[in-house]
């Protein structure tokens, strides 16, 4: 038995029921707990959904194979069982993204997804390709990016790289327009 948390109906004393790697029911404490090959007993305990982290920028400091992997494990010694990672580089993503979506599972100890950074023209043009062929659908823009500011920016490497990565960036409202009309274009959240 264990206690859990559920909207609109407050906190439950009950059974939770795994299966296949997934909860499939939570029973009531009058009911038994059902048969099971394995059982936790978190009695005294709150029992809590993983928390899903919106605002990464892991593996930024070269070489990846030897980051994420303690990065994520610390998060999910947090609890932490998603990871929202912030990719930021200035070429097309259709070709440095997927690498590192093939790659980043042997590393990763939770879910992750990727929210993508636009910094020019060329990726604008990209967006509806990143969204149809990638299945990214969450863009950053940094409309502080400018002068001295922008000089420098560190940026996600590639795969295989084995040093820090930069680029000077100079963003402009033309540039936000175009992410936003880019954008538009997508029927996201809507019926």
């Amino acid at each position: 038995m264990q206690s859990f948390v559920l909207p609109e109906a407050g906190l439950l004393n009950g059974h939770v029921v795994i299966e296949d790697g997934k909860v499939s029911r939570l029973l009531p404490i009058s009911e038994d707990a059902p048969d099971a090959e394995r059982t936790l007993d978190a009695a005294g305990r709150f029992v809590l959904p993983g928390a899903i982290d919106p605002h990464c920028h892991y593996g930024l400091i070269p070489p990846l194979s030897e980051r994420v992997a303690p990065e994520s494990a610390f998060a999910a010694l947090g609890g932490i069982t998603t990871l929202v990672r912030y990719f930021r580089r200035t070429d097309s993503y259709l070709q440095s993204l997927p690498p590192h979506i093939a790659a980043d599972p042997a590393y990763h100890y939770q879910d992750f997804s990727v929210h993508l950074a636009i910094f020019n023209e060329a990726q604008v043009a990209e967006i509806p390709r990143y969204v149809q062929e990638l299945g990214v659908t969450s863009f950053k823009m940094y409309a502080n990016l400018k002068a001295a500011v922008a000089k420098a920016f560190l940026i996600d490497p590639l795969v295989d790289d084995t040093e820090l990565q930069t680029a000077d960036l100079d963003y402009d409202d033309g540039l936000l327009l175009g992410v936003m009309e880019a954008l538009a274009a997508f029927p996201f959240g809507r019926d």
